[in-house]
């Protein structure tokens, strides 16, 4: 916890340009390592088009209601 090195756990992003000139850099992710996975750019792509596909769908928008007025 707190540095990378063997036998630690880690998750991290690494981003295309420094963050540190400009705020808007922190969007250029090129890869993300979270839960002993690596994932590249097309994956992440993958995954946010499914969670916009997903939030689109009228399945998912019945299931939220229908627990909003449950509780």
């Amino acid at each position: 916890y707190g540095s990378i090195d063997i036998g630690k756990k880690a998750s991290f992003i690494v981003l295309k340009r420094n963050p540190l000139k400009n705020i808007r850099y922190s969007r250029d992710i090129q890869m993300v390592f979270f839960n002993n996975k690596l994932y590249d750019q097309i994956e992440i792509r993958r995954m946010k088009q499914y969670t916009i596909d997903q939030a689109k769908s009228y399945r998912v928008s019945c299931r939220f209601i229908w627990n909003m007025i449950k509780n």
